[in-house]
């Protein structure tokens, strides 16, 4: 008989980056298929969505002959420097991320719990919604921005999150607050339990400091940058001069401006300490060739700045202010690092 059109010859061993970069692809697109939301959503059917969910990845690699254990473990050994297939695996994480956490939505029960007491399993099953909630990249850039604009602790915004946490699994969210606060003596001796509750109050504490950590370090960035900006339009003759700096920097090759800026740093870090007013003093005493000179070197490193916040931006929005885990399997492992300390009970 011959073989199916659609069939795939088998390969031997690991996998190749093609086929790996296949896998994620299709992984994606089943994930993203209004079947496979119908599909997880049947809770009668498929008690644990997050499980039957990695059963449905794994078996992605069946059409091309790879043994399963063997295709995840080569993913999970990806080369830090191949960063197209690293890109493409951490899109499928998100993706997997993203849908386990739409089958918890669908799921979601008419009727709220307001009386039984949460059992392990309930309380395990929060825990590991809310650190994968926590880890997903919008929700990062949601407590990036938070902070970024107010200047405050995002701290709120988590707490409400895992309040509507409980509500999704079927809780209502005071009783389930009142449920969560009572951990330790309706469970004084599972140790396993309190490592879980210890992870989940570690991952949001760990996000929020991620946020907050990048969101400073743009403030800064931002100042600096203004404070630049500033000094290469202080009066008239300046601006002009800006102009013809600007282009001249780009005439330049990466390596002038890397070298001319080298020259000119303890120069700079000088200069740009000096009151305003000293500044423009200091730079009146200077010959015309001298006053170029650093007014170029100004000009690159404003334009570097604005480079780098440029990309911090496109990282946080597009893998999350650095999500730490980057394994495309299990979606649902046992929390190791989680949420905060924060949520009221």
């Amino acid at each position: 008989m011959a073989a199916p059109e659609s069939a795939v010859m088998a390969e031997s061993g690991s996998p190749s980056r093609e086929t790996m970069f296949n896998f994620l692809k299709a992984g994606v697109q089943m994930m993203e298929k209004a079947e496979t939301r119908e599909l997880l959503k049947d809770k009668a059917k498929i008690p644990d969505a997050g499980k039957h969910l990695i059963e449905l990845q794994r078996k992605e690699w069946d059409p091309v002959g790879i043994d399963r254990d063997a295709g995840c473990k080569a993913l999970d050994e990806i080369d830090v420097n191949d960063k197209e297939l690293v890109q493409a695996r951490q899109e499928f994480v998100h993706s997997a991320m993203r849908t386990f956490l739409q089958s918890l939505d669908d799921r979601k029960p008419k009727k709220l719990e307001t009386k039984k007491p949460l059992t392990k399993a309930a309380i395990v099953s929060f825990f590991d919604a809310c650190n994968t909630k926590m880890d997903l990249p919008e929700m990062r850039v949601l407590l990036y921005n938070h902070y970024k604009e107010n200047k405050t602790m995002p701290n709120q915004l988590v707490i409400d999150m895992q309040r509507e946490m409980l509500e999704t699994l079927g809780w209502e969210k005071e009783h389930g607050c009142r449920q969560l606060s009572k951990i330790g003596e309706t469970f004084p001796k599972d140790q396993d339990l309190h490592q879980r509750m210890m992870s989940w109050q570690q991952k949001a504490s760990e996000v929020v400091m991620h946020c907050m950590k990048y969101a400073g370090a743009d403030m800064k960035n931002m100042s600096l940058m203004q404070a630049l900006e500033n000094s290469l339009n202080e009066d008239q003759e300046m601006s002009e001069m800006t102009k013809q700096a600007e282009e001249e920097v780009k005439a330049m090759t990466d390596e002038e401006q890397e070298a001319l800026v080298e020259k000119m740093q303890k120069k700079m870090e000088t200069l740009m300490k000096l009151p305003e007013g000293a500044r423009e003093a200091y730079m009146k005493k200077l010959v015309d060739a001298d006053k170029m000179e650093i007014i170029k070197s100004k000009v690159i490193m404003l334009q570097v700045f604005k480079q780098k916040i440029s990309e911090a931006t496109e990282k946080e929005g597009g893998e999350s202010a650095a999500t730490e885990s980057s394994k495309p399997l299990p979606v649902l492992a046992p929390p190791s690092t989680s949420a905060p300390t924060q949520m009221s009970m």
